[in-house]
């Protein structure tokens, strides 16, 4: 596939948006709420977000019900405190993916977890940890941006296959597939100024 013609949906796959906002009930959300998200959003060049809060998947839930209102897609997920880790889940088209969310620590869980992709970069920074993860587990390298106010969202983005998108599957491009098509290293694509070029 050449990524460069579109093909591909850009999401800030790791977010904590509501807590941001103070936001710790689903009953606190409202469609003014998630429009502010929205707006950030839009301003970023997003596709999708997934809403991951601490060892929560009922805020995501509640404010997936206001995506197809604004147009966009926001996927329920939760940040799980996992022994030394933290996991993302997300729950796309009736599965659950796993990633593993700014690794600093060997992941000793092989057996327990079935990893979807590793998080080599976010607003905190570089997680060089990363990298062996991803080759010892084959699965994808992705950034996303672990924003804690609502001002951070996109800094730092994944993408997702959109023809398999469309099919109903949750596929995330590998950013060591995206440097084949775009002639430049894994440390250029940490910049987010490079990475909005690859999406749209």
């Amino acid at each position: 596939m050449n990524y460069r013609n579109g093909c591909a949906l850009r999401f800030d796959l790791h977010t904590h948006p509501l807590e941001g906002s103070c936001i710790t009930k689903p009953s606190q959300i409202t469609r003014d709420s998630i429009g502010r998200i929205v707006k950030m959003m839009k301003k970023r060049g997003l596709d999708g977000i997934a809403i991951t809060e601490h060892n929560d998947f009922s805020l995501g839930c509640e404010a997936a019900k206001y995506a197809e209102d604004f147009g966009v897609i926001i996927l329920p997920g939760e940040e799980i405190d996992w022994g030394n880790h933290h996991i993302l889940r997300i729950s796309a088209f009736g599965k659950d993916y796993y990633i593993l969310a700014h690794p600093r620590t060997p992941f000793e869980y092989t057996n327990q977890v079935k990893l979807d992709a590793v998080e080599f970069g976010s607003n905190r920074g570089k997680f060089p940890l990363a990298y062996q993860i991803a080759e010892e587990r084959n699965i994808p390298l992705v950034q996303n941006s672990d924003a804690h106010l609502l001002c951070d969202l996109g800094l730092h983005t994944s993408f997702v296959d959109l023809e398999a998108y469309l099919r109903g599957e949750f596929r995330l491009i590998d950013v060591r597939e995206l440097t084949k098509y775009h002639h430049c290293s894994i440390d250029s694509l940490y910049s987010n100024i490079y990475a909005t070029q690859l999406g749209h």
